[in-house]
């Protein structure tokens, strides 16, 4: 699905960088451009650059689901997500095994906005997992984009893109 080339790319930028990105950062969605000042020079890349970058086929990213398009489902429609049986030990509640590190890897590389509050997991973290579990192919590029747009709005934001 090209996840393991985006959570493999690694690159130690300099936060004053980032930030100044983030401050002069103009999408525009309809022309698949991303707009922004480095130090007085004026840089552009397409989405298609985007995807170079970080290693993943641009033409194959478009024919993937969008994120926003994925339906919000309630954990009692997701059972393989989590154990439902108990044991002598009593209940064991939680997330499997293999959507646990999903949700980990999104926590840690291209969904870092993933709020967990009170053992809740956000919309749309638990419906990535389960559409990665049935082997469906997502468009990371629509996803990266619009995680950039997150940081853009709240400087507080995690700084991982």
């Amino acid at each position: 699905m090209g996840w393991k080339k985006v959570l493999g790319f690694h690159h130690s930028w300099n936060e004053t960088v980032i930030h100044q990105f983030y401050a002069t950062l103009e999408v525009h969605p309809e022309h698949e451009k991303l707009i922004w000042m480095m130090g007085t020079r004026r840089v552009e890349a397409t989405y298609k650059d985007l995807a170079a970058v970080v290693r993943l086929d641009y033409h194959k990213m478009k024919r993937g689901k969008l994120i926003v398009e994925l339906p919000m489902l309630l954990v009692g429609a997701m059972p393989k997500l989590y154990y439902q049986e108990d044991s002598i030990f009593g209940p064991k509640g939680g997330m499997r095994r293999i959507p646990k590190v999903l949700h980990e890897i999104l926590r840690h590389t291209v969904m870092p906005s993933i709020v967990v509050e009170d053992g809740a997991v956000g919309w749309p973290s638990l419906e990535v997992i389960w559409a990665i579990l049935a082997g469906d192919e997502f468009n990371l590029l629509d996803l990266m984009v619009r995680q950039m747009l997150e940081c853009k709005r709240d400087m507080r934001a995690p700084l991982v893109l």
